[in-house]
């Protein structure tokens, strides 16, 4: 099993008065068409995207697989699904051997867009990380809080596992807070991330918490970033220093009001535990959801 996941660069611009509203769409070639996987989360105003929804797909060595990634920039968020409504950016066909055989496991191709030139539709760039069922089955619930010189700003913070030098993949967004307490404090939402996914089955391996003040024009700014691994937070430290993106030091320091690690249990475990499961199904059939001898009805009944 492998996980892809994805980031743009040098997006054209599509909207007039913002920038591009990234979306990636996955698709898998079955048979003669394709069949969508799905669709990652979208960014707003950035024209160099890194998306966090990652998908899961298996790979077979022996096998040659064709997947393909459209990008939009979305203009409905209300209508995700419906792509007529949102501006076509590009697209890639690609096999998944290509990912993990290419530089740190990152592909990196131009964009197509037959009614654009050549190389004039951003590049897009698939990590291929192989999920590693043997590793452990732990995850950590942890609360960042973290000082900042300035308490006016409204910040949010991602995580990034490290995939080789200088290369890494964000794996979580915080949602947006404003300071909590005095002097310049902010803390956000408990989190809890499965330890493969932070280590791919290496404790040592680092791991970036990147913090940044919320711009609305999408040009975030960096206030700072904290570098760790699994193994340290298995041993109990909650205080990292922050430090700039160029490497200076800073006063400020991460802490973890509140760091757990427990063991994530699977459904085969509860079973055998003796967990019982109740299913309740209810359908609505209001009239507003359209008469189910159309077609165009939410409770169709055409060719069941």
């Amino acid at each position: 099993m492998v996980s892809l996941s994805f980031a743009c660069e040098n997006l054209p611009n599509l909207d007039t008065f913002t920038r591009t509203d990234g979306m990636v769409v996955l698709y898998k070639k079955s048979g003669t068409s394709w069949q969508k996987i799905g669709m990652t989360e979208v960014i707003n105003d950035n024209l160099n995207p890194e998306w966090v929804k990652s998908f899961d797909v298996q790979y077979f060595f022996e096998k040659q697989e064709e997947y393909k990634v459209e990008v939009y920039d979305v203009d409905d968020e209300n209508n995700l699904n419906n792509f007529a409504n949102h501006d076509f950016a590009g697209s890639l066909v690609f096999k998944v051997h290509e990912v993990i055989t290419a530089r740190g496991q990152c592909l990196s191709k131009a964009l197509v867009n037959p009614e654009r030139a050549a190389n004039a539709s951003g590049v897009i760039k698939i990590t291929g990380d192989e999920k590693n069922n043997n590793g452990t089955s732990e995850e950590v619930h942890m609360t960042v809080r973290a000082p900042f010189a300035n308490g006016s700003d409204m910040n949010f913070f991602i995580v990034y596992k490290m995939m080789g030098p200088n290369q890494y993949r964000p794996l979580y967004k915080s949602e947006i807070q404003p300071v909590k307490t005095r002097p310049n404090i902010y803390e956000w939402n408990m989190i809890t991330l499965g330890a493969n996914e932070l280590t791919g089955g290496d404790l040592e391996r680092q791991i970036k918490i990147e913090f940044f003040s919320n711009q609305k024009s999408g040009k975030h700014s960096n206030r700072g970033q904290a570098n760790f691994n699994y193994a340290e937070l298995k041993e109990g430290k909650k205080e990292f220093d922050i430090v700039k993106a160029n490497g200076d030091a800073t006063k400020f320091k991460l802490e973890f009001s509140r760091l757990d690690i427990t063991q994530r249990h699977s459904f085969l475990e509860y079973v055998m535990g003796g967990c019982e499961i109740s299913l309740a199904i209810a359908i609505d059939f209001t009239q507003s959801n359209g008469n189910p001898s159309r077609a165009d009805s939410l409770h169709s009944l055409v060719d069941l």
